[in-house]
């Protein structure tokens, strides 16, 4: 790494440290809203699942308490903290995907501002586990394309499993992966691999409890949630309400550029076909359904969480690599 590289990725760190420290500031004297207590109520009865959710975000809440008290900063410390594996993840997903330490850090840095992962992560969520866990997933299936080992798939596996145990919305994952490796000729040789068949296999194992947890409440929790994919008739009207939230939620600057990016991977075909392939399959096979929902149905605007690594990727490409 030449002494150019090395500042950005130190003076990278620096910022992304320094927003940590704000938010666990922010977070000491900012009163726990209404889901946060609900949340925190989770924690202190940990279970296979809950009513609303897998049981991720209880078992944050556990570790922060743990850690620092029955405290408004307790509640969020390990959330806040969670943006660090975050941000190293997306940066390295950058760096092996596009090349270049500053693609890379534009990758972090702009993940970091937007509002789904600073306020996402100041304010405990489901979202907050279900962000890391999906920038690994990210940097996982990056070091697959990178280095061909298919031990790389197990690690897939976890990253998917712990995304499953966050956020159901982490099932289109499976989706996506599918689609990439059918897309890509290269990669299509992973198919006849015991591999990536072992991956889903640690994401399922991850993922029992949940599904034993449901067994043993008739089915509430998936019945509630897939519930919600049900179509009864045609009101497109909800899309307006979608796309000024996702503006918001990414920032209206990251939006941008992360729109700016994608087009640029799809019609400029910049960057090496696995890489720009995998950054689109994994934003457009959960944005496609929601936004094919929000013509039926509201969709809520934090069911987009696990696109934001690999738009954030788009983003920085933009930024540092469209001429």
């Amino acid at each position: 790494m030449g002494g150019a590289d090395a500042r950005i990725v130190r003076n990278t760190a620096l910022l992304i440290l320094a927003l940590v420290a704000l938010r666990l500031v922010a977070a000491a004297f900012t009163p726990i809203t209404f889901d946060e207590a609900y949340y925190w109520m989770w924690s202190k009865n940990l279970a296979g699942g809950y009513y609303d959710h897998p049981p991720m975000v209880a078992y944050v809440i556990r570790a922060g308490t743990l850690i620092a008290g029955d405290t408004e900063l307790g509640v969020r410390l390990v959330s806040i903290l969670l943006a660090l594996p975050m941000s190293y993840a997306v940066y390295r997903s950058a760096a092996i995907l596009f090349g270049g330490a500053r693609v890379a850090a534009t990758s972090a840095i702009l993940l970091n501002v937007t509002m789904m992962a600073s306020v996402g992560t100041l304010i405990v969520t489901p979202d907050a586990p279900l962000l890391v866990a999906s920038s690994f997933v990210l940097f996982f299936l990056a070091k697959v394309l990178e280095t061909g080992r298919g031990a790389w798939w197990l690690a897939v596996g976890a990253a998917v499993g712990a995304a499953l145990l966050s956020k159901y919305t982490a099932m289109f994952f499976g989706l996506a992966i599918l689609i990439w490796l059918a897309s890509v000729p290269k990669l299509r040789h992973w198919f006849l691999s015991p591999w990536p068949y072992l991956g889903g296999l640690v994401a399922l194992a991850l993922f029992a409890p949940v599904i034993l947890w449901n067994a043993d409440h008739q089915w509430v929790s998936f019945t509630k949630q897939l519930g919600r994919a049900k179509i009864e008739d045609f009101r497109p009207v909800f899309i307006a309400e979608l796309i000024p939230t996702q503006i918001a939620f990414a920032t209206p600057l990251v939006f941008i550029l992360g729109a700016m990016g994608l087009h640029a991977l799809t019609w400029r075909r910049a960057g090496a076909l696995a890489s720009r392939v995998l950054i689109e399959t994994m934003f457009w096979t959960i944005v496609a359904y929601f936004v094919w929902h929000s013509l039926h149905a509201r969709v809520e605007a934090n069911w987009f969480a696990p696109v934001y690594p690999p738009f954030v990727g788009a983003a920085a490409a933009a930024a540092n690599l469209v001429q």
